[in-house]
C-alpha cells in the first residue's frame, strides 16, 4: 500500500508542474555535428531528466535540463570556434 501512495504523490507533484525539456536530440547532434566530448556530456545529463520526473525528483530533472543545456551550448560553440578556425587556416594556407 506505501508503494501505492508514492506513486500517487509523485504523480501528484508531476501535474502540477511544467514538462522538463531534456535536450536529448539537441544532444545527439551536438555530439554528431560539433564536439564529441561536450556533446557526449549533454547525452549524460540529457538521459538523467526523464528517470529523474519519472522518480518524482522534479528539482534534480530541472538542474540535470539546465546541465544537459549548458552543455549542448559548450559543444555547439567549441564546433563553430574550430570551423572557424579552419576556415581561416584554409584560407591563408591556399
Amino acid at each position: 500500500m506505501k508503494a501505492d501512495t508514492q506513486l500517487e504523490g509523485a504523480d501528484a507533484s508531476r501535474r502540477g508542474a511544467p514538462p522538463v525539456p531534456s535536450y536529448l536530440a539537441v544532444a545527439i547532434l551536438a555530439t554528431a555535428l560539433c564536439c564529441l566530448p561536450a556533446g557526449a556530456l549533454a547525452i549524460l545529463y540529457a538521459t538523467q531528466v526523464n528517470s529523474k520526473v519519472d522518480d518524482g525528483d522534479h528539482a534534480g530533472a530541472l538542474a540535470a535540463s539546465k546541465l544537459a543545456r549548458r552543455w549542448v551550448w559548450v559543444s555547439f560553440g567549441v564546433g563553430l570556434v574550430i570551423f572557424v578556425v579552419e576556415v581561416i587556416v584554409a584560407v591563408f594556407l591556399s
